[in-house]
């Protein structure tokens, strides 16, 4: 892997807070490789059986959703699905308050429509500068133009990421597996490959359900 896979390694280090040597780096290949790596790390400098850190995050994150939405406990369970739970105009406003609340969660999205339209917008007023002045050079406006674009649709990002659709997702993302942060058990190997699924779709951009642990970081996600 190239400088692109560099950063997708510095990111999987600071998630899970060790510090992965460049010999070792070089044979993490595919999400397969990083998640026994990091599993075999974690389990090593904490041997105990594994814990579901998971349900400790969901009991929390459960208590601070009754509370916000009014919802009986039975109401919330990890297959509930975020996007019939929370309605749209409480989802800024309850975000704000889980992250508040030390809870760590995935940026709301703007739809593709909403980003669609102001890149449009912003394109048609830099090359309108550019006709009227005839200065080819006013197309550059475009750039502060997208600036305040962005600002003024972000009140729009409302829609739950794809990385966070459900409860249980939510949970998986919220919970801390830094290993400064375990103190009795380590996570469980499919709470690491969640992790490391998250991780791969932000830093490269690409949907989560296309990224599999058999996803091989050069062949499959086209990492340089």
């Amino acid at each position: 892997m190239g400088l692109d896979g560099v950063e997708l390694v510095m990111e999987f280090e600071d998630e899970f807070g060790l510090q992965i040597p460049d010999n070792v780096a070089e044979r993490l290949l595919s999400v397969h490789d990083v998640t026994e790596y990091v599993h075999a790390e974690l389990s090593r400098t904490l041997p105990q059986a594994e814990a579901c850190l998971t349900s400790r995050s969901f009991y929390r994150l459960r208590r601070e959703l009754t509370t916000f939405l009014s919802l009986s406990r039975r109401g919330i369970t990890p297959k509930t699905e975020l996007g019939s739970l929370i309605p749209q105009e409480q989802r800024r406003d309850l975000w704000q308050a889980l992250l508040s609340s030390g809870i760590q969660l995935p940026s709301l999205q703007r739809s593709t429509a909403t980003v669609w339209t102001a890149a449009i917008i912003v394109t048609a007023c830099a090359a309108a500068l550019a006709v009227v002045t005839r200065e080819p050079w006013f197309l550059l406006a475009g750039l502060p133009l997208w600036f305040v674009a962005s600002l003024a649709t972000r009140p729009l990002a409302v829609f739950v990421p794809g990385s966070a659709q459900t409860i249980s997702d939510l949970v998986m993302y919220a919970t801390s597996m830094k290993a400064s942060d375990l103190t009795d058990a380590a996570p469980t190997r499919r709470e690491i490959l969640y992790k490391i699924r998250v991780i791969t779709s932000e830093q490269l951009g690409i949907p989560m359900e296309q990224i599999r642990e058999d996803s091989r970081f050069t062949e499959d996600l086209h990492i340089d």
